[in-house]
């Protein structure tokens, strides 16, 4: 990933985001805030004891360098991975043209976020529910696994990719 321009991973993991979101599945993050509640959510809600992801976990990316850095990871993670993959592979051999003028700082970290959320969804359905009582965030298994350890194992991923860990362990979640 080091060989690609800042600039261009940002415009893989942008089109990444557009191309994994599954109509029935894609959720409606309204907000930035939004975003980080969900990831905020995964991260807390899953840890299960673990000191990677529990207290400790990273602070999600608020400036364009630390975007750029998790989004790299992501996109290393995303080409392993069985579901992301293959548009993670095609994506990063043939990125996609550049044609907007400019793209400010902050959009790289809405991006990753994005991207991030895209990723996830390819494992679990989220929902976002909002009340009088507040926002409550829900994570719902979509394929093979029988217990939380799918969303232990996404936990521990997004960690390690926020930490500056994650994009080079274990192969397809």
């Amino acid at each position: 990933m080091t060989e690609l321009a800042d600039r261009t991973v940002i415009l893989i993991l942008q089109e990444l985001a557009e191309d994994l979101q599954r109509p029935a599945a894609a959720l409606e993050v309204t907000s930035e805030d939004e975003a980080r509640l969900v990831l905020r959510a995964l991260l807390d809600g899953y840890a299960d004891g673990d000191p990677r992801t529990a207290q400790d976990a990273p602070p999600l990316p608020r400036s364009a360098a630390e975007a750029i850095g998790a989004g790299r990871r992501l996109l290393a993670a995303a080409q392993r991975d069985e579901d992301a993959g293959p548009v993670a592979r095609a994506l990063t051999q043939d990125p996609p043209a550049d044609d907007q003028l400019s793209v400010e700082a902050a959009a790289a970290v809405v991006v990753v976020l994005a991207a991030m959320i895209a990723f996830l969804q390819t494992k679990v359905s989220i929902k976002i529910q909002r009340d009088a009582d507040g926002t409550k965030v829900e994570f719902e298994l979509l394929k093979r696994a029988s217990s939380d350890s799918l969303l232990r194992t996404l936990a521990r991923l997004m960690a390690d990719i926020l930490r500056g860990t994650g994009g080079q362990g274990p192969g397809p979640v």
